[in-house]
């Protein structure tokens, strides 16, 4: 699957792309992210279009066919 890392909301091309099977929490920890020490995050994740909150981040697991929109 692929996570895309885009600079903003407003519709665009990714400025990153990873590669990634697992789980979300796993994937933010491998690429240095502690987003577990603030309070607020400062970004969105979506999964399939989906929004998914913070306080699952650690639990949403990632298929190969999953996108994932950050």
């Amino acid at each position: 699957m692929t996570i895309n890392i885009y600079p903003g909301q407003m519709p665009g091309n990714p400025i990153e792309t990873h590669e990634w099977q697992g789980l979300l929490g796993d994937w933010f920890h491998a690429a240095g992210i502690q987003y577990e020490t603030f309070d607020n995050q400062y970004v969105n994740v979506y999964l399939n279009g989906a929004f998914v909150p913070a306080s699952e981040w650690a639990s949403t697991s990632i298929t190969a066919q999953d996108e994932v929109s950050i």
